[in-house]
């Protein structure tokens, strides 16, 4: 930090370089080459000008002469102007505004061989005596972001005319400086301000999400689910969606599920209407399910108790035949005729066994079939699952209408 002068040197100080200065301004003005003519404008006019800045600059009447300065400016495009303009101000002790004009001036008048070298050392010397005098009380930040052409908000106050990058010079203590770009997301810091040399704010804007507004209309009740971030439930009015393609899942109030694409245009809100019917993708009720599952069961096991019947049947008609033969073999009468009526029970026989193993196979299979169905039923009756088949479909809103997706899965 730079420690501040007496009082009195100061007051000393502060005369000598207003002395100064006055011979240095005014030798700007008399020192410098003629005026470019403006188009539309007449010399003598200009003339006039300076001639009213030399007189109000010796009445110490600075604020009319940055005015006149500025004005004269306008018709001319003579740089030098900026440096007599950055000498009121720092007659007016407005440190900020004479850095300013002074810049505008060293700049401008880099490469003009038309400004002796002299004025520039001069003005050179002023902008150092000046950013000492701001260090006292202020220090100097630049303002970086990415992208650049922020707009800069300092304490809830937006600096006009300065976008990042640029280098403004803040007072001591706490501040809240923002940055505001067009499709990004604010970025606010909060700074405590101290002496020391220039501090660098540099800043990543990150790109903000463009969204749309839509309505939804649909079963009161049902669930709108955003991936997982539950959305709210129907209806919903003017809610916030990305632009572009969603997909929503809709759950409604008796646990069936829909999948549902919107199309989320950025220059109007629209309006949706959820289908509420049964779609191929919905689970199928519970209660339902379990009851088929229990038929079959009852129907599985009636065909094996068939089967198991039949097989009996089959066994006694068996023994029945070989008890014929034993008996006919015995009493030796075991003809033509008796060969005929055992072929005949055999056959018999097998039909009866092929009948058992039909209903076996049918009344198994029936069993098997209506176990699982009752195992789904209770595992889907515990948890939200959907049962989806190898084929699904569903409904899809754009922009121009309604369609349908189907999806097949293998």
């Amino acid at each position: 930090m730079i420690a501040a002068p007496k009082p009195r040197a100061r007051a000393l100080l502060s005369h000598g370089i207003r002395l100064s200065m006055l011979l240095f301004v005014v030798g700007l003005w008399l020192g410098a080459p003629a005026p470019l003519r403006a188009d539309g404008v007449d010399s003598p006019e200009v003339g006039k000008l300076n001639r009213r800045m030399v007189e109000l600059f010796r009445q110490k009447r600075y604020r009319e002469v940055i005015d006149v300065a500025l004005k004269l400016y306008r018709r001319t495009r003579n740089p030098q102007l900026f440096a007599n303009v950055g000498r009121c101000y720092d007659f007016l002790d407005k440190d900020l505004q004479a850095l300013r004009y002074y810049s505008r001036f060293l700049e401008a008048t880099q490469n003009d061989h038309r400004v002796d070298k002299s004025s520039r050392e001069l003005v050179l010397q002023r902008v150092v005596f000046v950013r000492q005098r701001l260090s006292l009380t202020m220090r100097e930040l630049n303002l970086v972001s990415r992208p650049s052409g922020a707009e800069i908000w300092i304490d809830g106050r937006r600096l006009v005319g300065l976008t990042t990058p640029a280098t403004h010079w803040l007072s001591f203590g706490p501040h809240r400086i923002e940055l505001r770009r067009a499709g990004h997301r604010r970025v606010a810091r909060e700074v405590v301000i101290r002496a020391g040399a220039a501090l660098t704010i540099d800043v990543e804007l990150p790109a903000r999400i463009i969204e749309g507004r839509v309505t939804l209309r649909g079963p009161r009740g049902a669930e709108i689910f955003l991936g997982e971030r539950r959305i709210g439930a129907l209806p919903l009015t003017s809610i916030a969606l990305p632009v572009g393609r969603n997909r929503l899942r809709v759950v409604f109030p008796d646990r069936r599920e829909r999948q549902l694409i919107v199309e989320v245009p950025a220059d109007h809100p629209i309006v949706v209407e959820v289908p509420g019917g049964t779609d191929r993708t919905s689970k199928p009720k519970l209660p339902a399910m379990k009851i088929a599952g229990f038929v079959l069961i009852g129907v599985g096991a009636a065909l094996l108790g068939g089967g198991l019947g039949l097989q009996i049947w089959a066994k006694h008609g068996d023994d029945d035949a070989n008890a014929f033969v034993d008996r006919h073999i015995s009493a030796g009468t075991f003809d033509q005729a008796a060969l005929d009526e055992y072929n005949r029970r055999y056959e018999s026989v097998l039909r009866r066994q092929k009948g058992a193993i039909a209903l076996f196979a049918i009344g198994g299979a029936s069993a098997v079939a209506g176990i699982v169905l009752v195992a789904l039923g209770y595992a889907g009756g515990k948890q939200e699952r959907q049962l989806r088949g190898p084929i699904s479909w569903q409904p899809i809103v754009l922009r121009g209408g309604a369609g349908m997706v189907t999806e097949i899965r293998f």
